[in-house]
Formats: C-alpha cells, structure tokens, sequence
C-alpha cells in the first residue's frame, strides 16, 4: 500500500523489491524513502501463515531437478555419476579383499601358481576353454618337482597335491581330516542330491554303511543276468556294414541298463531311441549355462553357491525320477515281486532296514535296524546317483574304448582272439566270473581307457580339522579344499612310460610293479572310493565282449571303411582277418564303421531256467514305460549264466 508524499509501506513479513537509490537516480525518478509501519496483527498472522506453506529454501536446495526435468542424485549433479561412484567403490574394495587373500599360500609358505583378478587361476575353466580336468592337467604340469601346489579358484585357496605317497596320506591313512568332498548340498530344496556322492560327515558314514553289502560280488553275479539281456539287445541293435554314431549306440544301451537294475522299469530305448526315460535322462545331461553355475559353484565354492537358491537339479527332472522310483517302491511293495536288481535292494532298507542275499522285502526287525531305513526320497536319491554317475561313466567308457581299438587294429584283433577263446572253452557262456576273470587283456584294455580318459579326472577333498600338512611347516584350517589332478598323473612319463600313446601294456604286471599303487586313480581310492566301480566295470566288459565277439570296428575316413558295403568276413579257417590302415586322429564322438565278423565258435542257445519264467510286465501308471518282473536265468552254483549273443 503506498503512503503520501511518496513513501512506502511495507508490512512486517513482506519483501520489498531490490533496487539501489543510484540506479533510480540516473532513471531521473526521486529516490523514495522506505518506511516501515506496523501491520494489524490480524494481517501479520495470514502473512506468516502464507509463508510456512510455501517456505523460502537456500538455493543449493532448490535446485531439485535439472533444466530438461531429470532428478538429481544425492551427492553428485547426475545418477550416473553416482552409480559409477558406488561401483568403483564397490569394485576398489573387492579387489583390496581378493589381493589380500592371494597371499595365502604365500604366508604359508606352499608353493603356488600366481592369480589373476578376478579368477584366480580358473580363468581356463571359467570361460570354457578346457574341462576342469584338463585345466589340473595343465597345472600339474606347470609344477613339476613340487609335492603340493596353491591356486585359486575366485579368491578361494585350492591345494593341489601332486605327490603319490602323499595322496595316500590324505585319502587313506589320514581319511578323518578329509572325509568330505567339501560339495553344496542342499536336501530341502532338491532331495535328489542326498545321495552318496554328495553327502559328507555322519550322513554319508551311515549311508556307506547300508549300501555297502548292495555291491558285493554275489549281488553282482546277482544282477548279472540283466546286464547281460541288455548286452545282447545291443548286439542285435547293431547294424554291421554302417556308419554308427557309438556314443549314442552305447549310452542307450547304459539307459537300460540303469533303468532296468536301478529303476526297475523295461524302457528298451535301444529299440525306442525316443524313449520317455531317455529323453529326460538326455535332457538332465545337456549342457546349459544354468548347469555349468550350479555345478561349477557347488565344487569350487560352495559358500558362495549357497547365496543361489537354485536346485542342481531342475523341479521337473526331480518330480518324474521321484515319481518313477514310487511307482517301483509302491509295486513290489504291493505284488510281492522278488527282482535281483539294485531298486529291491533299496526297498528291503526302506522295510527292513539291512540287505540279505534272499531279496526279500520283509522279515524281523531289531530296534537298530528299524532305525536304519531308508525313506522313499532317500531310495530316489540314490537311484538317481545310480543313473548319474553309471550312466554317463560307462557310456563314456566303452565309447573311448571302442574308438581306441578301431585307431588301434592290431590291439582290437588282440582282444578279439582272447575273447573268442574264452566263450569257445565256455561253449559260448559269459558269466560274471568268467568276464572279471579269465579275460586279462580286455582287463589292460580296459584299465588303459580309463587311464587315458579317467570319468572323474580331479579327486576332491576337504579339510575337516585343522591338518599339519606332512614335510611343511604349515597347517591347513579347516574348510581348505584340496584336489588331485587324476589326469596328470595318469599322463606322467614318471609312472607310464608312453602316456600319448593307447598301450594296454601299461598294466602288464612288469610295469605295474615298477610304479606307485597311487598314480592310476580312475575311481578314487580309500573309504571313499566308487562305491558302485564293480558293477561299472561289469557293464563296460559285457558291452564289449557281445560288441567285439561280433563285430570289427573302424573309424569313419579309413579306406577300408569306404569300401565297407563291398567287404565281406573272411571264413573262421581263412587267417587273420584284414586289418585297417592307420587314419589320424579322431573326434571321440565321431562315428564308426561296424563290419560284422564270423564267429569261430557256436553259441548254444539259452538254456532254460529252472521253475521260473518271465511273467507278462505291468504297464506303470503315470509312466510310459513298462514294469520289469523276475528275469529268468539259470543259476549253477549260486552264479547266472547266459550265451552270449
């Protein structure tokens, strides 16, 4: 409100307009003169009213947003800067961590191959470049001299032990400090995982306990006769004159093998190569990056595999191999069904609670056996280890074997002649004893596949208590991981005089003798060996007994393999038959031309079980497959004996 003779009023809480008297008296406008008079208090008070809504801010705090509408960060002008901010703090400070944990071994005092960030020494493995046991190859290599090596795998220290005697240290006499693989297991979430493999501490001593009598040599002469039925499907399965693609070939014939002993179930994919079981067995074994972090976080750190609630295996495989082995359980629970194989061993310790020779799912209970059985999941846990672990070991097994022999002429000849021999003094009988037995050679064959292409080429362990390690001043803590590079010793000239080089001869006795028990280490050694290594071994030598007894075997690109189709076996009495020219270096999983033989002795037609026959199988609810009965063989002496094919 203006007051007379130029003046103006201004009330208490207003602000009046910025000007300096200069400047309006270069305008030619009088200077006024400011006067301030009291407000009426009822005005004074909406005044301030007025100005406690809409508060004056300093400027550093009105600046909430930028000229094109973006909204500030909190410290810097734009959230990018921010964000870039908090990451290199993030990253400076776990690369301080991971540095000052790369000093481990150093302090110490083990020897150890120097880390990069982030990886560590996994950089190989990581990124795919090589499979974890060519990587320990590669190590044990990079360290000759030296007993004990330290990497890291991320900034987790790994002691890698080298020396023989001292690997006999660890994994036997000192087995109570590494009874552990030191493997995430996590039995809430997948079920599947609690199996023997896996398991650790009490767990797995308990468990060891129960399943140890399912693999003695009368359980597996047991089983024998179905293994043997599956061999001769593969026989009949295998077209002569062909190109055929083994690794296939075999891996259906270890499907029915698994299925059959383990499941219980007849899924015959070897007819039915879409099978349902081995499309979902197919479908677990493919690889996936969702498997290659599982897997590779659950071995190498399973601390940090803890903080993925991931299962290792996938909801739906859980759901069908759990509801298979309940169909199984719940039928011979019902029918009464007596089956030598390994899944009514399981139910008599679900029963039960212990394994007896009769198979026989009931019978009298102590107090400590009823405490000792097992619950359905626990029976499809360890059906499932049964799959996992014979299934891709086997396969993989006669499939390197067979693409040995046909680079190898003279060595397949070999082993063909001593198998022919055999089964004419048997009047064409393969029995389990007569396989693990009277075949020597295909033994060494055998042994030199393994050699070269060991199924589980790094051993791992864990330290349960601290450890003084033997020969150093130094103490591992408990938790410490320790891994034994498998492969590189089996490819080290100090304990195989030609490592490259597919020679059976590597175990003649001479050889053997010469070198330590502990650098030939295909299925592990001490407690904590395979326990499930005879039945594997059964079912790679009856493949190749039925495969070998029939057919010559060549690899894909020979000159004799073009011309198959015009080849035609030579007579039992001709000679030698003609062997291949020497080819170069193949894909394991490249195919191979199968060229039938004549046989130099008769087989004798199966001979016919005494009181017992195949009864018509069940088809099991849920499942497209069918339910496996008694199989009928003919026992002598408490042994199965069949023809082979």
């Amino acid at each position: 409100m203006a007051a007379a003779g130029g003046a103006v009023a201004v009330a208490r809480g207003a602000r009046p307009a910025q000007q300096t008297g200069p400047a309006l008296a270069q305008a030619g406008a009088p200077v006024p003169q400011v006067q301030v008079v009291e407000a009426p208090p009822e005005e004074s008070r909406a005044v301030a009213a007025e100005a406690t809504k809409h508060p004056i801010l300093p400027e550093k705090n009105q600046r909430q947003k930028t000229e094109d509408g973006t909204k500030m960060a909190i410290f810097f002008d734009s959230w990018v800067t921010e964000m870039l901010a908090v990451l290199s703090t993030v990253f400076a400070v776990l690369y301080v961590t991971f540095k000052i944990n790369y000093t481990y071994w150093k302090k110490k005092g083990l020897p150890y191959l120097e880390p990069s960030f982030p990886l560590g020494n996994g950089w190989n493995t990581a990124l795919m470049r090589k499979c974890p046991g060519e990587d320990m190859k590669d190590v044990y290599f990079a360290t000759e001299g030296k007993d004990v090596v330290g990497i890291y795998s991320l900034n987790n220290p790994l002691l890698v032990v080298r020396d023989p005697e001292l690997i006999k240290t660890i994994i036997v006499r000192d087995f109570n400090y590494f009874p552990d693989r030191g493997i995430y297991v996590d039995e809430e979430t997948d079920h599947l995982m609690a199996h023997l493999f896996f398991l650790g501490g009490t767990k797995w001593k308990a468990l060891r306990q129960k399943l140890t009598p399912t693999f003695t040599p009368g359980k597996m002469r047991a089983m024998f006769g179905i293994v043997l039925e599956c061999a001769r499907v593969l026989a009949d399965v295998t077209p002569a004159g062909s190109v055929v693609e083994v690794r296939e070939l075999i891996a259906r014939y270890s499907t029915d093998v698994i299925a059959s002993c383990a499941f219980g179930i007849d899924v015959d994919s070897q007819h039915n190569p879409e099978a349902e079981f081995r499309q979902w067995g197919r479908r677990f074994f493919k690889p996936s990056v969702r498997s290659y972090l599982t897997q590779a976080l659950g071995f190498s750190n399973p601390k940090l595999r803890n903080l993925l609630p991931i299962p290792f295996t996938p909801k739906d495989i859980t759901e069908y191999f759990t509801r298979v082995v309940d169909d199984t359980v719940k039928h011979r629970e019902k029918t009464g069904v007596i089956r030598k194989d390994f899944i009514q061993l399981m139910v008599q310790l679900k029963n039960i609670g212990y394994v007896d020779d009769s198979f026989s799912i009931t019978g009298q209970q102590s107090t400590e056996q009823t405490s000792n059985r097992l619950t359905t999941k626990e029976v499809a846990a360890q059906a499932w280890v049964f799959f996992i672990a014979g299934f891709e070991t086997s396969s993989t097994t006669v499939s390197f074997c067979l693409y040995e022999l046909a680079r190898h002429p003279d060595i397949q000849k070999k082993v063909q002649e001593e198998i022919d021999d055999v089964l004419k003094k048997n009047n064409g009988d393969v029995t389990f004893d007569i396989i693990m037995t009277q075949m020597p050679y295909l033994e060494k064959v055998v042994n030199e596949t393994l050699r070269m292409y060991p199924p589980v080429p790094v051993l791992n362990r864990e330290v349960a208590e601290d450890y003084k390690l033997p020969g150093y001043d130094c103490v591992l803590e408990q938790g410490t991981k320790v891994l034994i590079p498998v492969m590189g010793l089996h490819y080290d000239r100090k304990f195989f005089r030609n490592p490259e080089k597919f020679d059976p001869e590597h175990f003649s006795e001479e050889q053997k003798a010469s070198r330590h028990s502990y650098c030939y280490l295909p299925f592990g050694e001490g407690p904590r060996i395979c326990i499930g290594m005879r039945f594997g071994l059964t079912q790679v030598k009856v493949a190749l007994v039925h495969l070998l007894s029939k057919f010559d075997f060549l690899p894909v690109g020979d000159k004799q393999s073009k011309s198959s189709q015009q080849w035609s076996p030579p007579a039992a009495s001709s000679g030698p038959r003609q062997q291949p020219a020497a080819v170069p270096r193949l894909q394991p999983s490249s195919p191979a031309v199968v060229l039938a033989r004549s046989s130099p002795h008769q087989h004798r037609p199966p001979p016919a079980a005494s009181g017992q026959q195949r009864s018509p199988p069940a088809v099991t609810s849920g499942c497209s497959h069918q339910r496996l009965q008694p199989t009928a063989v003919a026992a002598t002496s408490g042994r199965s004996h069949q023809p082979a094919a």
